[in-house]
């Protein structure tokens, strides 16, 4: 058994780049920072909760919900923290920095104005030859 617990890491540095970020750019780069310092960490968890569901073998042919299905799950999902992380990161800086375009359509009303067409009348009959005549 291990005598001493992980040490656990210094989030000072991260919170004060982070209260001191101006733009989701400067945010993002602390967030990253952060993810990969962060990663070695949540593997190595990850890896534990692997081998001790499958301590002895006990994971195969478990129910789903039993301890090892729950230790493999716990093993998943720790990795799981820093792509969702990766992914809201990503989403907040692609729709600060590169947004969907809007369409620059006049509104309909001068659409039609600037065709010089007549609007045309709510119960007008289709245009064209009638199938089946």
């Amino acid at each position: 058994m291990p005598d001493k617990p992980l040490p656990s890491p210094d989030l000072a540095p991260y919170l004060a780049a982070l209260a001191a970020a101006e733009t989701p750019a400067e945010v993002s780069a602390v967030t990253q920072h952060l993810l990969d310092a962060a990663e070695p960490a949540l593997r190595a968890v990850s890896d534990y909760l692997f081998a001790a569901a499958q301590w002895r073998g006990r994971h195969r042919g478990a129910a789903k919900g039993s301890p090892p299905k729950l230790l493999m799950e716990a093993a998943s999902r720790s990795l799981s923290v820093a792509a969702i992380a990766d992914e809201a990161d990503l989403t907040t800086l692609r729709a600060e920095y590169d947004p969907a375009p809007t369409p620059n359509l006049p509104p309909p009303s001068q659409a039609r104005a600037s065709a010089g067409l007549p609007p045309a009348s709510p119960h007008a009959p289709p245009a064209g030859p009638t199938p089946g005549r």
